[in-house]
């Protein structure tokens, strides 16, 4: 095999090993909610990607994310987490300045209508646009901050869409701030857990 061959078998074992990677990272997250008390909101376990297999959709035969959502049986709340790999040139909800994949989270308070906690199984863009609401906030910040989103305050494509719950929290870090599961507690799951238990008794159904 020649160096330019070598090279591209290498580019391609690298996206499997990011792959395992991807999976350790969502694999270690529900073990977390769980813990918690948080199960998938869908009817499958495995993580949510939106891929095309035609021709003309090549530049999504790979996802630009993965995303799941959680749910808690006592409370009219959703959980997400998103990976956003990449933005394509003709994604509808994108950031203004996105140059590095990023971790994203949050939750939405579904208090005023459960038609969010109906989800299932099957991916489609309706979820797709809900597990990128992160880039609808005001300033699209990436260092954990957290930004609260309403019909007041929402940015870019999804004003166009009904809005399907009351308010959604989001916050969002570098993908590459994520080096192992004691990252991803501090970071992700016990910051979602602390801020929904303060708010916990509004949203009880």
């Amino acid at each position: 095999m020649n160096s330019d061959g070598e090279k591209c078998e290498e580019f391609i074992r690298n996206i499997f090993s990011f792959n395992k990677e991807i999976s350790e990272l969502i694999a270690t997250i529900d073990g977390q909610f769980k813990d918690e008390g948080w199960i998938s909101a869908t009817e499958n376990t495995i993580p949510m990607v939106i891929c095309k297999s035609t021709l003309e959709k090549h530049n999504e035969w790979y996802p630009s994310e993965f995303f799941r959502f959680y749910k808690k049986s006592d409370l009219k709340i959703l959980l997400f987490v998103c990976i956003i790999l990449v933005e394509r040139a003709d994604q509808a909800f994108k950031y203004d300045n996105l140059n590095e994949p990023i971790i994203t989270a949050g939750w939405f308070d579904c208090s005023d209508s459960d038609e969010i906690l109906k989800i299932k199984g099957k991916s489609n863009e309706k979820m797709r646009r809900l597990s990128r609401i992160h880039c609808c906030s005001k300033n699209q910040l990436i260092n954990g901050e957290i930004e609260e989103i309403t019909t007041d305050n929402i940015k870019g494509e999804f004003k166009k869409y009904p809005l399907i719950f009351k308010r959604a929290f989001v916050f969002a870090y570098p993908l590459i701030s994520i080096r192992n599961a004691a990252d991803l507690k501090q970071k992700i799951s016990e910051i979602l857990i602390k801020e929904i238990n303060k708010i916990g008794e509004w949203v009880k159904p």
